[in-house]
């Protein structure tokens, strides 16, 4: 369309790279946010609460456009956390490290930068096309985080 300028950062405003790989580009991220559980004990006639565990909301990413050849990656890694004919996963390395890069207007500088330490808990089998002019995009891929650090 004439007259119609390209806005990246609308379009893919994140880079996703698992354990130092660049492994696409994605739109929409919900970032996990910590909640501290509450421990109650008592405390003569009364209850006490003190502060407990850190537990982490779901990371839900949408949109993700991966990179030549890593559009099966994801699926592969769901595999390994919870086969489904085997009917187990990994007993460990299971987890691994994501690096979230909200990226400049520019798809080059860096603003903020998040390591997620997690598994893909649900990862989207709909919607894919192979056609040559459609993106081969995954929908949505949810990841149940057990460390979440903004650095």
């Amino acid at each position: 369309m004439p007259g119609r300028t390209y806005n990246a950062r609308k379009n893919f405003g994140w880079k996703l790279l698992i354990d130092g790989v660049e492994q696409g580009l994605l739109q929409e991220v919900d970032l996990p946010e910590p909640e501290i559980a509450s421990v109650e004990h008592g405390d003569v006639n009364s209850d006490v609460g003190t502060p407990g565990k850190i537990n982490f909301t779901d990371m839900v990413v949408r949109k993700l456009l991966p990179v030549l050849g890593a559009d099966r990656f994801f699926y592969t890694w769901q595999d390994e956390c919870a086969n489904q004919i085997v009917g187990s996963g990994l007993p460990i390395g299971y987890e691994r490290v994501i690096t979230l890069l909200e990226l400049g207007p520019d798809r080059i500088l860096v603003l903020n930068t998040h390591l997620v330490t997690c598994w893909p808990k649900k990862v989207s089998r709909r919607g894919h096309s192979r056609s040559a002019d459609s993106a081969n995009i995954i929908e949505e891929i949810t990841f149940r985080v057990n460390n979440y650090e903004p650095l």
